[in-house]
């Protein structure tokens, strides 16, 4: 069978379009090798373009004007199907299937509907997939045949991908969303015949068709409001208006009239193409819907959310972001020009401490400060760990697309091609998001950094004391050069106390010659900062269990000495001590941090506090004194490391841990 050339497809097309009432004499028609068919300005447009509705005809025998949606579908045995009268409301179809297969080949699902069905619901915009396949089965005595031989098919999104076109979202949110609509789309189909495959003939209604039905619908389709309908989830096929292309930021909108339909744009000169704007769309949506992208997108994005599934404090968590007006499921959405305060808000709430938690989840706000207010800023030891729970989440999606970059190679075809332009977008627009975070660390650890500010009121949120902030953001931001690595590794030399620094860096001699005293064959000193690399080596389960055991070990050192540097300043001249710890402690000796701490953890310290006074006994009683090294000053000392306790993951691995004193 011959291919029917373009200029009588489009001949045919436009004569059946003038036929049915439509009005474009000031657009012509051309043909473009990636969209098929481009509409052009004949001559100088003014703002407004004015389109007559074309009458919706459904009924090829008669002619009479009945919309899809009011169509019967065939009574099945006794029963009968009725459409759902609820536009939009998609409910679910339960299917007896088992599993399902994507492959592209024409499939006739084999299983047979149910003997008896009552009556059974169908969403409407299925009933519009069976209608297009119907008419399209009807061939030239449809009376769609004309638009539908404008239509190409398969239409190209995201759907139709095979396995290889895959390869090119791998590492991306869009694979995992393109699977999931795939899957979900072939149960869809499968239910459908399932229930109606005797009354449609599947033979006829195969997934091929079904999947070019959904794909007119999903990259061609209007929404029903312009034409009157109350529910604005239900779509409509608008011949003609379906075939302007979309641009980024274009002037276009569309109204329903006495007459038909008003689109009102910007002036179009003589020769350009006439340009529809379907929405501020990013990459992805613009990818799985139309199946095209747009280089540097100016709405290009890339979606994150955070996991709170495994957090022991979710729950409380919850109530803290939703008094902020904020939900835990929240998508947010990375741009080009700046992390989203709602993120950042959500991060900050999950990078809480238990401490923290407790604080704000008692705290009612008053009415000149909101809780949203409040998650500006909740105070230096959690806008630390915020930072770099994002520098994680930012640099794992940045891991993704590098490690399946290997799956990659040259672009076959176009659906390759504009997946190679998303993923490029997504990896552009991480790294702007990583140099901006860049920014907000290095502006961060320079008011960290000041000197001249005080102190502060324990435990030192910010609900009692305010961020100093003294560094502009324009000082710092735009001209960081230095790697979150080494931002991070700078913040823990200048701030954080750290086990190992105290023992090895020697920052104050006479306690750290006291430590290696009492912890003379500890098994961490040799690795930078004393932090436990991170292990990816596969291991058997006793190897895996001694080595749990050891990093316990190692963490019960780290936590001991850090909590006796606290009771060891507290009662350090203070000409003898350096800054910041000494200022630190002097303010939080005003707090009962020992209330903070539970009964079994109040036992178990304790418990502690016993074995290490045997340790202690060989140390000079100028740094440990029995006196002062009391039960009830080490559980104080407990509760500042619980409470001020702080963890920065770095490049090579390793997790350093230690207090910051701020």
């Amino acid at each position: 069978m011959e291919m029917e050339a373009p200029s009588s497809k489009e001949a045919r097309f436009k004569k059946w379009l003038k036929d049915n009432g439509a009005c474009f004499d000031k657009l012509d028609f051309y043909a473009d090798p990636l969209v098929i068919t481009v509409a052009k300005a004949r001559r100088a447009l003014p703002p407004a373009i004015f389109q007559k509705q074309p009458p919706i005809n459904t009924n090829t025998s008669n002619n009479s004007d009945v919309k899809p949606e009011d169509e019967d579908i065939p009574e099945a045995d006794s029963g009968h199907l009725r459409q759902n009268s609820r536009l939009g409301d998609e409910q679910e179809i339960a299917s007896n299937q088992g599993g399902h297969s994507t492959e592209t080949q024409t499939t006739t699902p084999s299983s047979k509907p149910q003997a008896k069905l009552e009556e059974v619901v169908i969403p409407s915009r299925v009933i519009l997939i069976l209608y297009l396949i119907q008419q399209k089965l009807l061939g030239e005595e449809s009376f769609y045949f004309p638009f539908f031989s404008m239509v190409p098919g398969p239409i190209p999104t995201a759907l139709t991908m095979d396995l290889q076109d895959l390869d090119f979202l791998r590492g991306t949110n869009a694979f995992h969303v393109t699977q999931e609509l795939q899957e979900r789309l072939r149960k869809q189909y499968e239910t459908i015949i399932h229930i109606v495959g005797h009354a449609l003939s599947p033979k006829d209604y195969t997934w091929e068709r079904f999947l070019w039905a959904e794909t007119v619908i999903s990259s061609r389709a209007f929404p029903a409001h312009l034409f009157g309908e109350a529910n604005e989830r239900e779509v409509a096929i608008v011949p003609l208006s379906d075939m302007l292309n979309h641009r980024c930021r274009q002037k276009a909108t569309w109204t329903k009239t006495e007459m038909g339909i008003n689109m009102s744009g910007s002036f179009v000169k003589a020769g350009d193409q006439v340009f529809n704007n379907y929405g501020p769309k990013s990459n992805e949506e613009l990818l799985i819907a139309y199946g095209f992208c747009i280089e540097d997108n100016p709405d290009d994005h890339v979606t994150l959310k955070a996991n709170f599934s495994r957090d022991p404090d979710r729950d409380r968590k919850r109530v803290i972001l939703e008094r902020a007006g904020i939900s835990m499921e929240s998508v947010h959405y990375l741009g080009h020009e700046s992390i989203p305060a709602s993120l950042l808000m959500t991060m900050r709430v999950m990078a809480m401490n238990p401490y923290e938690v407790e604080y704000f989840y008692g705290y009612s706000p008053m009415n000149e400060r909101s809780m949203k207010d409040i998650l500006e800023f909740v105070g230096f030891r959690n806008e630390f760990a915020m930072l770099d729970l994002l520098d994680l989440l930012l640099g794992s999606k940045i891991q993704a697309l590098q490690d399946s970059d290997q799956f990659l190679k040259e672009p076959e075809n176009a659906a390759q091609r504009f997946a190679l332009v998303y993923r490029n977008g997504q990896r552009r627009i991480l790294n702007k998001g990583t140099q901006h975070l860049r920014g907000l660390f290095a502006v961060l650890l320079s008011d960290a950094q000041d000197k001249s500010a005080p102190a502060g009121t324990a435990p030192f949120l910010a609900l009692e004391n305010a961020r100093p902030t003294r560094t502009q953001w324009s000082d710092i931001a735009g001209l960081e050069t230095r790697t979150m690595s080494e931002l991070k590794e700078e913040a823990i030399r200048t701030l954080v106390v750290e086990a190992r620094s105290l023992m090895v860096q020697h920052n104050d001699d006479i306690f750290g010659e006291a430590m290696m005293t009492a912890f003379p064959n500890h098994g961490w000193g040799d690795s930078e900062y004393g932090a436990t690399p991170i292990n990816h080596s596969l291991h058997t389960a006793s190897e895996e269990m001694m080595e749990a055991e050891d990093e316990m070990a190692i963490q019960l050192e780290q936590d001991a000495i850090l909590t006796s540097y606290m009771i060891y300043l507290r009662y350090r001249p203070e000409e003898e001590a350096n800054w910041p710890a000494l200022n630190f402690v002097r303010a939080a000796c005003k707090f009962d941090y020992a209330s903070i701490l539970d009964e079994d953890m109040t036992e178990d310290i304790l418990d502690l506090h016993a074995s290490l006074t045997n340790v202690f006994e060989a140390v000079d009683e100028k740094v440990f004194d029995p006196k002062k090294f009391s039960p009830e000053m080490f559980l104080w000392a407990t509760g500042v490391l619980e409470v001020h306790s702080i963890s920065f993951h770095l490049d090579n691995g390793q997790v350093v841990s230690g207090i910051l004193p701020k």
